[in-house]
């Protein structure tokens, strides 16, 4: 299977996603990728006002159609994006149990601090002051270290997600250093619980401009001992699929790392860089 794998893609069944997971599957053929993940948002917070179990019962049926389709041609593998499983650990169950997903990531889209409880997509961060921001930051990490503690999931993705938003968009700087301990037993706790950590390619060429996590955590999760890494576009259109996963690669060799992995059936399939 020659090919990158890209084990981050949503279909237009996520609420900011669109194209069907047959035109995902085009341009994936068009960059002669081995394969893609469509990991679909189950936002835990909206479970049933947004009717997510409904929505990714509809994901994993057009997956797995769609994976039949173009057998042979392209790896199409079923998983799920589940954001803030630790508000509700009954909804959280309850979409776990509903599908044999390949591939189940555990995200913080959302922190529970304050009165800043929207997802960090809709916040406006321009006039935060620099000690909420701080604390909002903190707070971050700590529902991150949870998330890892208490939902059963595979990977950990774009860890440091806050910034694509708070930086990106309102061109805050924050130095993630200030929060290298919380960092350090995030990395530490995934390791011990065999969770991927995500190479998240989505603001390389975006106006956050670094990978998620940055570089620095990387290398720190290689020291530490972690071995499995993914590679994902997180991908919201078919014509973003697989963007800047070279980068991904090029970052993993220069850390010292000789493969990367994504998921089939809920077990971890290495590949070489």
């Amino acid at each position: 299977m020659k090919g990158l794998c890209d084990s981050h893609v949503h279909s237009h069944i996520s609420h900011d996603g669109a194209g069907r997971v047959t035109d995902l599957a085009e341009a994936a053929i068009r960059r002669r990728m081995a394969a893609f993940a469509v990991t679909d948002h189950c936002d835990i917070e909206y479970y049933t006002e947004r009717r997510q179990a409904e929505l990714i019962a509809a994901s994993a049926a057009e997956t797995e159609q769609a994976a039949k389709e173009y057998d042979g041609r392209i790896g199409i593998l079923t998983g799920v994006e589940i954001g803030e499983g630790i508000w509700n650990a009954a909804y959280t169950r309850d979409i776990l149990s509903r599908h044999d997903y390949d591939v189940v990531l555990a995200s913080v889209h959302a922190v529970r601090y304050k009165d800043m409880t929207a997802p960090f997509s809709g916040i406006d961060f321009r006039d935060v002051p620099q000690g909420v921001l701080d604390e909002y930051m903190a707070r971050y990490f700590d529902d991150v270290l949870e998330t890892a503690e208490t939902v059963p999931c595979d990977v950990m993705p774009h860890l440091g997600n806050p910034l694509k938003y708070i930086t990106g968009v309102y061109g805050r700087a924050v130095d993630l250093r200030r929060f290298e301990d919380r960092i350090t037993g995030i990395l530490e706790r995934i390791i011990e619980k065999e969770i991927a950590l995500e190479i998240n390619t989505s603001c390389v060429s975006a106006p956050y401009g670094d990978f998620m996590p940055e570089t620095w955590i990387a290398a720190r999760y290689k020291a530490l001992g972690g071995r499995l890494v993914t590679i994902a576009s997180d991908a919201h259109r078919a014509e973003h699929i697989g963007r800047d996963l070279d980068a991904a690669v090029d970052l993993l060799k220069t850390l010292g790392f000789s493969q990367y992995y994504y998921y089939k059936k809920r077990k971890p399939v290495a590949r070489p860089l």
